[in-house]
């Protein structure tokens, strides 16, 4: 016990440090919308995607792409409307998006409430290296269906960068990062999950905590120590967080897209397909090895016929079998390199311009050409 509290107070004095630094280069860099000398409760187009818990005074802003269906899944876990001992393994991904109780809500409550909030409550959020950011944003969102596709054709129709007859789904992800630059370095909207941190009235929040997506775990879990919540309380008796964490993401991610191809959207791209892509978004996330094929080719000719339970249950076995962690999530950063090694030059130098405030607040060192001199071809994801 002795040694998990050395441990975690040393990583909270990591994530204040960060807060800090984050806070020194707003100041030094005059990122956009930062004034110094102005209140925390100026914040406004980003309250809705605050989170409150009352009772152990925190702040949580959910940033997409970010892990923040892991956090909101506490936030329940926490608030006063779970009457039922709920852990946030019983809520699912979708559930934590849905049906939010309000008195986790920032916005339900009074402008004095909220204000009390901003300036004394333990407000946090996470980040992470933004080129692996707007890749997973790519996969999530684009490389297998999901309900974000309908609006961002139509923010891509409108800025002239998508015919209407493309599907959207096969958008490549040059064709994304090309959108995305150009959309950042013009100052057109964009959707919030493509959209720069750095962009996002960041500085304003003035956070206390900074996690990092790529130190989850250890952050997380020294951010509910520091406010005195035991990781049973959200956990109940599983141990092994991240292991249940991904299988749990297998079983929503494919009842999502189960979902989301019974809508006419989808249309445009097979059933077959959707679901062979779905596998490959399980390999690239590295739960299953690239090494395991999709288990389904047998039944092309009856892509319907392959039911979300049989999915399921294959992807959870190929889990089992596909080795340790820290080889499978090597695929992570193969697939991406693979990905931004495509891309053309012209792409690849506006995309470092319109990243580069992130790079700069968040102080990642955004090296993506350094990185994909050192990629080895080998399988290819795409």
């Amino acid at each position: 016990m002795a040694q998990e509290k050395n441990s975690s107070e040393f990583i909270i004095q990591r994530l204040q440090t960060r807060a800090l630094n984050m806070k020194v280069a707003c100041r030094n860099n005059a990122f956009m919308f930062y004034n110094e000398t102005e209140n925390s409760s100026a914040i406004s187009s980003q309250e809705k995607s605050f989170f409150v818990n009352r009772e152990h005074r925190l702040l949580y802003w959910a940033i997409p792409k970010i892990a923040s269906s892991f956090w909101k899944r506490i936030f329940r876990v926490l608030d006063s409307s779970n009457k039922d001992g709920q852990t946030i393994f019983n809520i699912t991904n979708m559930e934590a998006h849905l049906n939010v109780p309000q008195s986790m809500v920032f916005l339900s409550y009074s402008r004095p409430e909220q204000e009390v909030m901003l300036a004394s409550y333990s407000k946090f959020f996470f980040v992470r290296e933004p080129y692996s950011r707007l890749f997973s944003a790519y996969v999530d969102k684009l490389l297998i269906p999901n309900g974000l596709g309908k609006t961002l054709k139509k923010e891509m129709v409108k800025s002239g960068f998508l015919d209407t007859s493309r599907c959207i789904w096969n958008v490549s992800f040059a064709e994304l990062c090309h959108y995305v630059a150009n959309a950042t370095l013009s100052g057109r909207p964009i959707d919030y999950h493509l959209k720069p941190i750095s962009f996002q009235e960041t500085c304003r929040f003035n956070a206390r905590l900074l996690g990092h997506l790529e130190t989850f775990t250890e952050d997380s879990r020294a951010i509910l120590f520091s406010s005195n919540i035991s990781i049973s309380k959200i956990s109940g008796h599983v141990l092994d967080l991240d292991s249940e964490n991904e299988l749990g993401y297998i079983n929503d991610i494919t009842a999502r897209t189960m979902e989301v191809l019974n809508t006419r959207e989808t249309q445009c791209l097979g059933r077959f397909e959707a679901l062979l892509r779905l596998w490959k978004v399980f390999q690239i996330r590295g739960f299953i090895s690239k090494t395991i094929s999709f288990p389904f080719y047998q039944r092309i000719d009856k892509p319907e016929s392959i039911k979300s339970n049989e999915l399921v249950y294959a992807a959870t076995q190929a889990y089992g079998i596909s080795g340790p962690a820290e080889v499978r999530h090597r695929q992570r950063e193969e697939a991406m390199l693979e990905a931004y090694a495509g891309l053309p030059e012209e792409t690849l130098v506006m995309l470092e311009h319109s990243m580069s405030s992130d790079c700069t607040l968040l102080n990642y060192p955004c090296d993506i050409r350094k990185r994909i001199k050192l990629y080895i071809a080998g399988d290819e994801f795409f």
